[in-house]
């Protein structure tokens, strides 16, 4: 019977995967990722299954008819946009169908944007008008390297700004088309067929979404954050996941979701961008998520102006932006060469010229700093990010009594115990040239990916342990669960004396929560995997 009710569990599972993350298979590597039937002796949940399954927005784009909105995620609003120092905002952003039908298209269309404090009888709205400087709407046709017989043509990208919201506060809202091609819709005419009787979702318009502002800087209020790298869409990143969705359960939830790079791993396949947006969607339509971006991000074009990151700058909007990305094409003759994956789709060496746009942000979070870099922009001392770096870095040291807390998030790491990724050619170049500006201007914590793996340091600058402490703390959170798995080997048998914990064996997410200005509490969350382990009180290294 045991075994019986296990199996049941394995393909509702798999079913559920199987219905969410569709599209076209990755000729290059699918057999890699394989949305697998759960390994034997491993089970997500009953209540995780019933949290995700009655998630509103789960369905196959196939049911997306009438223009109706899908991969719906938050980011933070802009400091700058808010007149009202006393007022903060959100970036809301979503797909509109193009390849289903013409009619969707911005000018075919009407799309009102409600919201308003919960419990609160007033509220406000607006309709999304494609010159508003507040509202971008982006559509993008990208030729892969690998199957340059086929373009592929993307829905239309809108991210929507809203402004003037209270600090620290419960909103919800709605997204509804409420005019097609001339013709008025009321709420009969715009429901989505029902799929699976499994799935047990309600309508998205019958079910209001609900997110929760940025506290004001210089806040004590506790802050948490859920933090992730290399996440990908195997059953291993679905179950990270699930944990993550559960844990916006919990009594104290993460309110904040940062993402170390290598997110959607579609290599190129730009379908497999939107299966990653649909498996994220219950989590970042509550949650505001921001992005570093990663190697499996660089996917250039294969045809027309030949441009990286094609897909990151379409499908995000970070917070703060300093302006439209100024990209350099990739050489064509690398796009011939029998190893383009290596030159164009995810090479985990490369520079280029990206700046600003989604490469490099800042954004305050009550008693925390998050600072954003590219790791394959350019960072020498003179390039526009190095510049931007030391600028913001001085900025917050004016006063860190409003942000004792200074995060550092990138893909690839300055120090790593595992041999996978040590040493590369652009990572060092960015640690000889920022190093010393994180040591110099007091940074807390380093976030990393690209390992595959876990590992916390002590405070570390120069290659050597602080005996002190005054110094970084790094974290690589590369463990998110995708495709390549695990990296195989330590660079040495027995850890650093600068290595705090390391580990290679299991799948989750990290949990920042900071307390006050001196303390907060790091976690590494693997939902039900037991085995390794790392909770750790930290302590603020320096005295403001």
């Amino acid at each position: 019977m045991r075994l019986l009710q296990e199996s049941q569990c394995f393909l509702f599972a798999f079913l559920l995967l199987l219905h969410v993350v569709t599209g076209e298979k990755d000729p290059v590597s699918f057999e890699e990722s394989a949305y697998k039937i759960p390994p034997t002796g491993q089970t997500i949940p009953q209540e995780t299954l019933d949290l995700i399954s009655t998630s509103n927005r789960f369905y196959h784009s196939k049911y997306r008819t009438l223009c109706q909105p899908s991969q719906i995620h938050l980011s933070l609003g802009d400091r700058s946009k808010d007149i009202n120092p006393s007022s903060t905002g959100m970036h809301l952003s979503f797909s509109i169908p193009n390849r289903i039908t013409q009619e969707c298209h911005p000018d075919q269309i009407q799309i009102e944007v409600q919201y308003g404090l919960v419990n609160s009888d007033v509220h406000s709205s607006f309709l999304i008008h494609e010159h508003d400087e507040n509202v971008h709407i982006k559509q993008y046709s990208y030729t892969s390297p690998f199957a340059t017989t086929e373009t592929y043509d993307s829905d239309f990208q809108y991210h929507v700004a809203i402004h003037d919201l209270d600090f620290d506060s419960n909103y919800w809202y709605d997204i509804k088309v409420v005019k097609l091609s001339g013709k008025q819709l009321d709420s009969s005419s715009i429901m989505v067929p029902q799929t699976k009787r499994y799935l047990r979702r309600e309508h998205p318009n019958k079910a209001r979404k609900v997110f929760r502002t940025a506290p004001k800087p210089g806040s004590t209020k506790p802050v948490k954050f859920a933090i992730v790298g290399d996440l990908g869409q195997t059953y291993n990143s679905t179950t990270t996941m699930l944990n993550m969705l559960s844990s916006l359960q919990d009594e104290d939830p993460p309110t904040a979701l940062l993402i170390a790079g290598d997110m959607s791993y579609a290599n190129t396949i730009q379908q497999e961008w939107d299966n990653w947006f649909n498996l994220m969607e219950p989590i970042t339509q509550k949650v505001p998520m921001m992005v570093a971006a990663g190697n499996h991000e660089i996917e250039c074009d294969a045809k027309g102006n030949h441009l990286p990151f094609t897909a990151y700058e379409n499908r995000f909007w970070m917070p703060n932006r300093l302006g439209d990305a100024v990209l350099k094409p990739v050489e064509e003759r690398n796009l011939d060469d029998a190893k383009v994956w290596t030159f164009c789709a995810t090479p985990s060496v490369f520079e280029g010229q990206y700046d600003f746009g989604n490469a490099f942000y800042s954004f305050e979070y009550g008693m925390v700093k998050t600072i954003v870099l590219s790791s394959y922009s350019k960072t020498h001392k003179g390039s526009e990010q190095y510049k931007w770096l030391k600028r913001e870095l001085i900025k917050v040291n004016q006063d860190r009594k409003q942000t004792p807390w200074l995060v550092v998030m990138m893909h690839t790491q300055f120090y790593t115990t595992f041999k996978a990724h040590n040493d590369e050619k652009q990572t060092m170049d960015m640690k000889d040239s920022m190093e010393e500006l994180f040591l110099q201007y007091k940074v807390n914590i380093v976030i990393s990916g690209h390992d595959h793996a876990y590992m916390r340091t002590f405070g570390m600058y120069n290659g050597s342990r602080v005996k002190d402490g005054c110094a970084p703390v790094y974290l690589i959170v590369g463990e998110g669960g995708n495709r390549e798995e695990h990296v195989k080997s330590y660079l040495n048998p027995k850890k650093e004396v600068w290595v705090a914990i390391r580990d290679r064996s299991v799948y989750g997410f990290g949990s920042l929560e900071v307390s006050n200005s001196t303390t907060a509490r790091w976690t590494w969350n693997m939902g039900n995997s037991g085995g390794f382990k790392d909770d750790v009180w930290l302590q603020n290294q320096y005295h403001f």
